[in-house]
């Protein structure tokens, strides 16, 4: 009654007949972090394809052992099993595709950085927070009528 243990069975049986692992048999390597932390950190551990926090980091070849960063692309759960799928009269999420999801999201994220950061005096601060608590107490600014 082996046929009744399910899915399990037959690609264990059908990896032992190719020589070749299941899926969830296959032995994977983690991407070292000398690779995975700049990626990472290009995006602000963002997904490349919808900008949800990126849990996992994709082979576009889908060769685990190739980690040539221009193979890499960090992904959401949801985005990689949209890569992973290939929905009837649909053309999937092709590897070119991919690529460019990834380069756009390290060039918005490079452009974020390059943006000046907003020089505020001491004086200027202390104003702008008095003005802020006076108008989350519902008082009037200077100026306004009542």
């Amino acid at each position: 009654m082996d046929c009744l243990n399910g899915p399990s069975y037959l690609t264990k049986h059908i990896s032992r007949a190719f020589g070749c692992f299941a899926r969830s048999e296959m032995p994977r390597e983690p991407v070292p972090s000398s690779i995975a932390d700049p990626l990472l950190v290009s995006v602000r551990h963002l997904c490349c394809m919808c900008e949800h926090p990126a849990t996992i980091i994709h082979h576009i070849n889908e060769n685990n052992s190739d980690n040539d960063p221009d193979n890499l692309i960090p992904l959401c759960p949801n985005c990689h099993a949209r890569v992973h799928s290939r929905p009837i009269m649909t053309r999937g999420i092709t590897r070119n595709q991919q690529k460019l999801y990834r380069k756009n999201a390290v060039k918005k994220f490079a452009n974020l950085r390059s943006l000046p950061a907003a020089e505020v005096t001491r004086d200027e601060f202390e104003e702008l927070s008095t003005r802020v608590l006076s108008l989350e107490h519902g008082a009037p600014e200077a100026g306004e009528q009542t």
